[in-house]
């Protein structure tokens, strides 16, 4: 994976079950889940390259997100 780009193919090596049982099982205990940037970008359902190439993620938070070609969003995001 290149620095700015995630292609489809690279969710996949993002997604291995070893990478995500611990934070599956601290979600479960109801421990609290804190994330930011690239983090929360893993916890979605799903991420969209610029392409419109899509791949799933952890599935911990609701939704999806697509990189864009310019910035937007910036500054703290929160799901209540």
């Amino acid at each position: 994976m290149r620095y700015g780009v995630m292609p489809a193919a690279a969710c996949a090596a993002v997604s291995c079950a070893a990478c995500s049982s611990g934070l599956y099982a601290s979600v479960a205990a109801g421990k609290p889940l804190y994330a930011a940037c690239g983090g929360m970008l893993y916890l979605l359902d799903s991420l969209a390259d610029k392409q419109g190439q899509s791949g799933q993620m952890q599935g911990l938070l609701p939704g999806h997100a697509r990189l864009n070609t310019r910035l937007s969003a910036l500054g703290l995001q929160q799901l209540d």
